[in-house]
């Protein structure tokens, strides 16, 4: 509910301008991509959400590296996602 009043108190929220669909590969798989154009305080930013099944993950819309980083990640912590 914080969250909420904080949108509304400063009018600072922020929203999805646009989507597309893409795809990324590691180690042999292929992952569905949604990247995402978000626009808040007059200033649009893009993120990158990769798909594996219903699980999600978020990681930077230009470097493969930090994607690769979070997939690792979801591994060492033994989620059990992406594998």
């Amino acid at each position: 509910m914080s969250v909420v009043l904080a949108c509304l108190t400063t009018a600072a929220c922020t929203e999805v301008v646009s989507e597309t669909q893409g795809t990324f590969s590691y180690l042999g798989r292929e992952y569905v991509t949604l990247t995402r154009t978000y626009s808040a305080n007059g200033r649009t930013y893009d993120r990158r959400v990769i798909v594996d099944g219903t699980n999600r993950i978020s990681c930077s819309a230009t470097d493969d590296r930090d994607c690769i980083s979070v997939i690792e990640q979801e591994w060492i912590e033994g989620t059990g996602l992406f594998r």
